[in-house]
């Protein structure tokens, strides 16, 4: 019989507490609760910042200069080395270099200044360069023409390696081309 009297008055408790004490208050309209989705159709733009410019680089920016001292080092036989990786003047590089006119040098004009600044600068050629080079902006079969050794004169470019899996693609002839 306690345990019915317990759970009675607990169960009254929770339903007097649920109930806002008893006080009668207004149900809320819908529009009070849920915004008016027309009030604000779409977001108010605002103004962006205009993009920075980026500063153009130095080797020094890339390279700082060090006090080669503390290292008992020369810093007259010092020697900067900068090897690129992959330089592929394919499918839409090449097609950017038609559209600018043929204007190879566009592809390392951002560069150029850090790569020539460098005693020996080497990358890898990953496509042959073929005069015959079709546009192409798709697949795996790559090549360039050959206005673009002039784009790597022009960064400083001492060494060019030609060993990769696409240097092949045009046969021995656009290899022996190249």
């Amino acid at each position: 019989m306690l345990r019915l009297t317990v759970s009675l008055a607990a169960l009254f408790l929770l339903a007097v507490a649920c109930s806002g004490g008893g006080q009668d208050e207004p149900t809320p309209a819908p529009t009070d609760v849920l915004p008016d989705p027309t009030a604000s159709a779409s977001p108010t733009p605002t103004a962006s910042p205009a993009p920075a410019a980026i500063p153009a680089l130095t080797i020094a920016d890339v390279f700082p200069p060090r006090d080669l001292g503390q290292f008992g080092l020369d810093p007259s036989r010092l020697r900067t080395l900068i090897a690129t990786g992959d330089v592929i003047p394919a499918r839409n590089t090449d097609f950017i270099i038609r559209e600018e006119g043929d204007n190879f040098l566009y592809t390392v004009e951002k560069t150029a200044g850090i790569l020539a600044a460098a005693d020996v600068t080497v990358v890898n050629l990953e496509a042959p360069l073929i005069g015959h080079c079709p546009v192409h902006t798709a697949g795996f079969t790559f090549c360039g023409r050959p206005g673009f050794t002039g784009a790597l004169v022009e960064a400083g470019v001492d060494v060019v390696t030609i060993e990769n899996n696409h240097i092949g693609n045009w046969g021995i002839d656009g290899i022996a081309e190249t």
